[in-house]
């Protein structure tokens, strides 16, 4: 008996499923590469090969809504191989649309922009689909050469869109008919909200961005009206020649060197490590410093001490030590926390400091110990 076109089709699918699960390998390397090339960072990237189940129902549901026959042989289906790029951001959608179109060769006529096409309510399917094969410049490297004109599916969404599709998924309502009416308008309500709110994460990363670019000349100009936060004190370690300073003579005496490489940022030594940032903003918090010409005022107000203070520090430490970037901002708040007698700011200050509560005793005296050298020793220089 001669087989129908479905059964052909999935004939022809238990006879490609390994060349499909071979290119959803090689997305899985190419596609985050060509991200970190053009400097993208997004929050996940997912792909995944149709199985032979939801093969059989995608082509039952076609026949069923548009009694027709659609998919007549396995190249008719352009998402056996998908990969889902979710973003932080909403706007970063629109830009990696644009790094898609220069990596991959486009077939318009089966992509589809799914945020211009769909209702109001339904937020979480407000994605791009792009259908999608490699360029014949890839498809002359041995390692992609059997991928030439296969196609796959790009779907890119932000992290918003994917969760509500995820939790409608979740509650078994993705078919806007299955829905009540009075379930209707409480999504519609939420989608306007969550649309709301994706767009005003972009605009807000977009002033952030602004106040980066802008912080340098403001704390140049009116350092006294520029607040402490992680911005405004990168801004100032970077450039402050006191801190650059500081920090080479604390490095040079405990001979070691400072480490201003930005490419490791999970160093625990470097600057940029983002816990270490907060660490150094909840001690100037503590230590009373709210504004970047305090900051400065202090640096320069204990700037021996601060090197005094550093060598009693690091007397046993070993040479060859890495010190970060502004490591003579911690020597700062040493300096300020030793002055303060108030337990409690000292024991907020050991917790920020990643110090046990066990260790207060033990830390505090080796602290204000150090801190009577330096205080003895700058008096002696002055």
């Amino acid at each position: 008996m001669e087989k129908n076109s479905n059964e052909r089709v999935i004939e022809e699918y238990n006879l490609q499923i390994g060349l499909y699960s071979e290119l959803k390998n090689r997305l899985d390397n190419l596609v985050p590469l060509i991200l970190k090339e053009n400097d993208v960072v997004v929050h996940s990237i997912q792909t995944r090969v149709k199985t032979l189940s939801s093969l059989e129902r995608k082509i039952l549901q076609s026949e069923k809504f548009s009694h027709i026959n659609r998919y007549k042989q396995l190249s008719d289906l352009t998402d056996i191989v998908g990969v889902r790029i979710t973003t932080f951001f909403s706007d970063d959608v629109d830009h990696i649309a644009e790094i898609i179109k220069s990596a991959f060769i486009i077939d318009w006529d089966n992509s589809v922009d799914k945020r211009a096409t769909l209702e109001a309510d339904r937020f979480g399917y407000l994605s791009l689909h792009h259908i999608v094969s490699l360029p014949p410049d890839r498809c002359k490297l041995p390692e992609y050469s059997r991928f030439e004109n296969v196609k796959f599916e790009i779907q890119t969404r932000s992290i918003l869109q994917h969760a509500w599709a995820e939790i409608e998924h979740d509650l078994g309502y993705k078919s806007v008919s299955s829905v009540p009416n009075i379930i209707k308008r409480r999504f519609s309500r939420l989608a306007g909200l969550l649309e709301l709110v994706d767009e005003e994460f972009a605009n807000i990363r977009k002033e952030l961005t602004s106040y980066e670019n802008s912080v340098a000349e403001k704390i140049q100009s009116t350092p006294e009206k520029v607040e402490i936060n992680k911005a405004s004190l990168a801004s100032y370690t970077d450039s402050s020649p006191k801190i650059k300073f500081l920090d080479e003579r604390i490095a040079t005496t405990a001979k070691g060197y400072v480490d201003t490489s930005k490419d490791d940022i999970n160093k625990d030594d470097l600057y940029y490590n983002e816990e270490l940032w907060q660490g150094e903003l909840k001690r100037l918090e503590i230590c009373g410093i709210d504004s970047i010409l305090a900051l400065d005022n202090a640096i320069t107000k204990y700037k021996q001490m601060i090197l005094d203070l550093a060598v009693k520090w690091t007397e046993n430490m070993g040479e060859g030590r890495s010190f970060a970037r502004g490591v003579s901002l911690l020597y700062l708040c040493y300096i300020l926390i030793a002055e303060i007698k108030d337990t409690e700011k000292r024991a907020m200050f050991l917790k920020v400091s990643k110090f046990s509560g066990a260790e207060y005793e033990k830390f505090f005296n080796r602290l204000d110990s150090a801190y009577e050298f330096a205080k003895r020793n700058s008096l002696d220089k002055a």
